[in-house]
């Protein structure tokens, strides 16, 4: 079991640029399986230059993504802040009735 863990993988490719977008698939080794990552960040070693992709949930093959693939907009372009939406929220909280609670 593998929780909190970090993969680091280098390969050498040619160079894309600014990276924008990125596609993960999942690659499926036997049944039911699935992958829960939170975030990967890019390194490109030659110029320094970064690129992070937030998705924080489970990749798997299901009815909606046949495919078990995601696309991901890099977190400071202005495709991801324009999908993140800024909305009001209402939160609302019972306390117990619990001495010292």
């Amino acid at each position: 079991r593998r929780c909190n863990k970090t993969d680091v993988f280098e390969m050498v490719t040619t160079d894309v640029g600014v990276m924008q977008e990125a596609t993960v698939r999942l690659v499926e080794k036997g049944l039911g399986a699935a992958w829960h990552f939170k975030e990967i960040e890019i390194l490109n070693k030659q110029s320094g230059q970064r690129a992070r992709f937030v998705y924080d949930n489970w990749l798997e093959r299901s009815k909606d993504n046949p495919t078990a693939t995601v696309v991901l907009q890099e977190v400071s372009s202005e495709a991801a802040k324009s999908s993140m939406k800024q909305v009001k929220w209402c939160i609302k909280t019972q306390t117990s009735n619990i001495f010292g609670a």
